[in-house]
């Protein structure tokens, strides 16, 4: 109805005629910010905020659709894209990674048709509308790279799984992929079974600490495959409407059971060349290393999004690890260059986060320090905030 460029698709008589003929008969309505106040007859730009979404979502619904998705790209200020699902009972704000690109033109049509195709695979409305929010995060960050046409808009490659354009630069492709990962590795929360068994168990903890703010997610389990798995299908909607990365921690069989965003993988585990063959190029693969530089130099090469350094200091999580100390992050960084994103593990704390950043880490990896305590959430909360302003000070610094 109103393209992203703010250009009016259809006439008022269609409008009125959508609104009073179409909209009863809906499964979900999906309007952009502007075609919402249109619909609603409110006056330009109110909706600016959360709240105003949420009313809209709401208003929308009385037009007789059985669900309202408002759609929240307009909220540029916002770092993550958002989203807003009414099914006539509850209001969801959903999250997802936000793409800096210019290459927008056909996200709603992209979003609306992933929705539908869910649907008719049998998934229910919120897990249909989650699915698509992905899909449609991961075909702009596959179309951001691209400099086509003439407009403000370029064109979206919706088709980008089983079609990958050609792009003169592939090195701008690759450098717009771990600048998306070494994001998401700022607060990578690893899960621990033992530690979570008397609080509620590993997925009742994964949901608090992504309400906290985790930033990326690894779903950690030597136990049944099928536990892992019932427990990565109950994870992965709440880390999917945050816009989080969930990875699943050596099997890959589980990994593609459950379309996780990713996997890593240790020194005794598969090499990393055959897990990036059988993963595809667009899922995350991670590989851990120890004090060993050429390790990390092998993975990157073989396929790997980042590495994973430590342990850093001693550990209680795995107490045979030998801590490498700080000034190893220090030597990987030099090794491996400031373009591979690097995530520090093993025995970092609040007092120590910092530090592992400004020795050139992108992010810390945490399992005692968040899961070991009864305050998931706030600790959380708490560290994401302490991380991000080490991250601004280390940009700051350079």
């Amino acid at each position: 109805m109103i393209a992203a460029s703010g250009a009016t698709l259809v006439s008022d008589d269609a409008m009125n005629a959508l609104c009073s003929k179409l909209a009863p008969l809906a499964t979900l309505l999906t309007p952009n910010l502007p075609e919402a106040e249109k619909m609603l007859n409110w006056p330009r730009d109110s909706i600016q905020t959360v709240e105003r979404m949420q009313k809209a979502a709401i208003e929308l619904h009385k037009l007789g659709c059985a669900n309202v998705l408002v759609k929240g790209g307009h909220l540029g200020e916002h770092a993550a894209a958002i989203d807003v699902l009414y099914d006539g009972r509850t209001c969801e704000t959903l999250h997802a990674l936000r793409i800096d690109t210019s290459n927008s033109h056909g996200t709603g049509c992209t979003l609306s048709t992933a929705i539908a195709s869910y649907l008719a695979r049998g998934l229910s409305m919120r897990e249909a509308v989650l699915a698509g929010k992905t899909y449609l995060t991961s075909a702009l960050a596959a179309s951001a790279p691209f400099r086509l046409g003439n407009g403000a808009h370029g064109p979206i490659n919706h088709g980008f799984r089983t079609h990958s354009w050609q792009i003169p630069d592939s090195a701008q492709a690759a450098d717009a992929r771990r600048d998306s990962i070494r994001k998401a590795l700022a607060l990578y929360a690893v899960t621990d079974a033992s530690l979570s068994a008397s609080r509620g168990g590993v997925v009742n903890a994964a949901l608090e600490a992504l309400a906290g703010g985790v930033t990326c997610l690894q779903l950690r389990d030597k136990g049944p495959a099928t536990r892992l798995l019932d427990d990565a299908l109950r994870i992965l909607p709440a880390a999917r409407a945050r816009g989080v990365p969930l990875i699943i921690n050596d099997r890959v069989d589980i990994m593609m059971a459950s379309d996780a965003d990713g996997v890593h993988v240790g020194q005794d585990d598969m090499p990393a060349k055959a897990v990036r063959a059988l993963i595809g190029p667009h899922k995350i693969l991670g590989v851990s290393v120890s004090d060993n530089i050429e390790d990390a130099l092998r993975a990157l090469a073989d396929g790997a999004d980042y590495v994973g350094v430590g342990a850093i200091f001693a550990s209680t999580t795995k107490p045979d690890k030998t801590a490498t100390g700080i000034q190893f992050l220090v030597k990987m960084r030099s090794a491996v260059g400031s373009e591979f994103p690097i995530v520090a593990i093993g025995g970092i704390g609040p007092e120590t986060a910092a530090a592992c950043i400004f020795a050139g880490a992108d992010g810390v990896a945490l399992v005692s320090t968040i899961f070991a305590t009864d305050k998931v959430r706030e600790t959380s909360a708490s560290l994401r905030a302490s991380i991000e302003k080490a991250l601004r000070e280390g940009k700051t610094s350079k």
